[in-house]
């Protein structure tokens, strides 16, 4: 009962219907009740015991179907108002001499930032070429390395990414 004091707060569903829907429940819970204490006795329903709560489903289902339409034009209205501001940002964008020189420099800086990644992979393959074993420097690596062996110290020498100035 109280679901259908809240339809008529709401004011979305005729009074009539909901007090016509609310007396044919309490028949049937009086129904119910004498049923319970009687069980010997039969049921005695009218024919349009139900009728009266499916009106009131079926106005419900109305109002909700309108509601979820309601809904949906909302959408289709807000897609619509976000659409239209951001032409409108882009077009007030368009012409601003500040926002075309960000622009052109974020398109410089990332034709640097694929330069210097071109670079650094070229200078990783490079090295590793130079640190195997058919590098044209092996001969000097291990001079280098054996000298320092019988000089007594413990470390050798490689070719690294470090260049000199990062030391």
């Amino acid at each position: 009962m109280i679901e259908l004091s809240q339809l008529q707060v709401a004011g979305k569903v005729d009074e009539k219907i909901i007090d016509s829907a609310r007396e044919q429940i309490t028949n049937l819970q009086t129904v119910l009740t004498d049923k319970h204490h009687h069980t010997d006795q039969d049921l005695r329903l009218g024919e349009d015991v139900f009728s009266r709560i499916l009106a009131v489903n079926d106005t419900i289902r109305q109002v909700r179907d309108e509601a979820d339409a309601g809904l949906a034009q909302l959408r289709h209205e807000q897609d619509n108002i976000e659409k239209l501001a951001k032409r409108s940002i882009g077009l007030a964008l368009q012409g601003r001499q500040d926002v075309d020189a960000a622009v052109q420099q974020i398109g410089s800086v990332e034709k640097r930032l694929d330069e210097e990644n071109r670079s650094l992979e070229l200078t990783k393959d490079f090295l590793k070429k130079l640190n195997e074993k058919s590098s044209d420097l092996e001969g000097f690596l291990s001079l280098m390395n054996g000298t320092l062996k019988t000089v007594g110290m413990d470390f050798h020498l490689q070719f690294s990414a470090i260049s000199s100035t990062n030391q």
